[in-house]
């Protein structure tokens, strides 16, 4: 009895002994727990933020890779430039990008969830320059719902971003701001947005043409200009309905082969200007097709092993543009993209040698749908890819010579003289892509003679 007594109160002490161990145990790993709190927390952020940027989009990797991302530009508020264009002010405009990109991709490590984009200091703004904005910005809200589930998972509870517009923007630009879908009224200006089918937005896919996304969008651009020229009342005869397909469809084809990313983008709208010394309306046609990838000029260089003939008689043309300008203002990488546009040129050229036709006959196209002219109303077709920057109009147009059209950009109408410094242009900021612009002014008077209508 004495026995089993003693062996009660032997594991009764040996209890209390372990219940004060534990106690002590459990004190030291809540004070650790407390004092490494901060750290913790830290931890499980960096984990959120490798697994949120596992999940970014191509977009943001490829702009990563060419340098977008830049902390010193981070802001809570983007203030456009006073000219937001490559054109005009290509340094600011790039910047400004920048800037966007690298505040939306830094919500994460901050406490505020919104960005504000203000409008209220700029003045003109460049519609290539707009849809790469829009683009930016829809590519991260794409990914927002999936980047806030992977947070909330982490201990961040919190909606990642919010953009907002301020409210002083010029009725001209809010307007163009509207027909692109950000968040905003349409308001009275001198310029009425007439229609528009805003961005679309391809993706690659292997397949039968009808099955590509290239197939509807071409469609839709096709008709979008047709229902423009109904407007002014023509339409296209089919003629000019096969020869926009096609042109259309060979001009998506190249944005897709330069393509670093899946998807490449569409814009169009209606603007109808004020009126002409007849009293007739004038609408602005707008067309925009962008691509991030490789430039035109890199593009050739890349394939220059496989087009050694090819990329000879360019070289050739560059070093006689050198003999013969004064100036020397002209890069290679300028004159490279300049003769990559002419007919039977093309970096693709070693694997089918019926490439190198489809952008002269858009520009050739362009010339004729275009060609309205009026002091005050001049349609301009614009290429833009890198550092280089053509600009097309009816004062310089295609020229034939053996049967294939070729453009100098001079009144010379030769290759081997340097084009006029106003309708090419060495930008001092890359762009990490190819963004091809149309301004189209229409006229019924005019179009009543168009072999395209």
């Amino acid at each position: 009895m004495n026995t089993k007594k003693k062996y009660i109160g032997l594991q009764l002490k040996r209890e209390k002994k372990e219940l004060k161990r534990r106690r002590k145990v459990n004190k030291k790993l809540a004070l650790y727990r407390r004092a490494n709190w901060i750290n913790t927390s830290v931890f499980l952020q960096k984990i959120a933020k490798l697994k949120v940027q596992k999940n970014y989009s191509q977009l943001y990797h490829y702009l990563l890779e060419n340098d977008f991302f830049d902390l010193k530009l981070e802001a809570d508020k983007i203030v456009v430039p006073r000219v937001f264009s490559f054109r005009e002010g290509n340094a600011k405009t790039i910047k400004c990008l920048k800037s966007l990109f690298t505040s939306l991709y830094s919500l994460f490590e901050k406490d505020t969830n919104e960005i504000e984009l203000s409008f209220e200091d700029c003045e003109k703004v460049d519609l290539g320059a707009l849809l790469v904005m829009i683009v930016i910005i829809k590519d991260f809200l794409k990914h927002q719902r999936k980047f806030t589930k992977i947070m909330n998972q982490y201990g961040r509870k919190k909606v990642i971003m919010a953009i907002t517009l301020n409210s002083a923007i010029r009725p001209d630009i809010n307007n163009l701001l509207y027909s692109m879908h950000f968040p905003v009224k349409l308001q009275n200006a001198d310029e009425i947005l007439r229609s528009g089918f805003g961005v679309e937005t391809g993706i690659r896919k292997i397949g039968n043409y009808s099955e590509n996304s290239k197939g509807r969008i071409s469609s839709k651009v096709r008709k979008y200009i047709n229902s423009c020229l109904k407007i002014h009342g023509v339409e296209l005869k089919p003629k000019g309905i096969n020869l926009f397909d096609n042109l259309i469809g060979e001009i998506l084809n190249n944005g897709e082969d330069h393509s670093k990313i899946e998807n490449w983008f569409v814009y169009g709208s209606l603007m109808e200007k004020d009126f002409n010394d007849d009293g007739e309306s004038v609408g602005e046609l707008n067309l925009v097709f962008l691509s991030f990838g490789e430039s035109i000029y890199e593009g050739f260089e890349s394939t220059k092993g496989l087009n050694k003939e090819m990329y000879g008689e360019m070289e050739t043309l560059y070093t006689l543009v050198k003999q013969n300008s004064k100036t020397n203002g002209f890069t290679k990488e300028n004159m490279i993209t300049l003769y990559g546009l002419q007919e039977g040129y093309s970096r693709l050229k070693h694997i089918r040698e019926s490439r190198g036709t489809g952008t002269m006959t858009f520009i050739r196209a362009f010339m004729d749908l275009g060609s309205f002219s009026h002091e005050r109303y001049k349609s301009e077709l614009f290429l833009h890819s890198g550092c280089t920057l053509i600009i097309c109009d009816t004062e310089h147009k295609p020229f034939e010579l053996d049967n294939r059209y070729y453009l100098s950009l001079n009144s010379d109408k030769n290759l081997a003289l340097p084009p006029s410094d106003k309708h090419l242009i060495n930008l001092d900021e890359k762009f990490p892509g190819t963004i091809l612009s149309v301004k189209i002014y229409l006229s019924q008077e005019y179009f009543q003679n168009n072999i395209l209508a």
